[in-house]
C-alpha cells in the first residue's frame, strides 16, 4: 500500500514539475519528496516525464537527481 502511494505521489510530482514556468533543478524533485521518503521514487518518476528517453533516476549523496537510460 505504501508503494502505491509512494508511486502517486511521486507521478503527480513529475507532471507537476512539467507544469513549472522556471526551469527545474536537479535537486528538486530530490527535495520536494524527502519527506515523504520517495526521493528516488520522485526521481525516477521526474527522469521519465521529460520525454528524452530516460528509464529512471536516483538521487546522489547531495541530494542530485541523476536520471538514467
Amino acid at each position: 500500500m505504501q508503494f502505491l502511494i509512494k508511486t502517486a505521489a511521486a507521478l503527480v510530482f513529475a507532471l507537476a514539475v512539467q507544469a513549472i514556468a522556471t526551469p527545474p533543478t536537479p535537486e528538486l524533485s530530490c527535495q520536494a519528496c524527502e519527506p515523504f521518503g520517495a526521493s528516488d521514487a520522485c526521481c525516477s518518476a521526474s527522469c521519465i516525464a521529460q520525454g528524452k528517453g530516460f528509464h529512471g533516476g536516483f538521487c546522489d549523496d547531495h541530494e542530485v537527481c541523476n536520471c538514467t537510460v
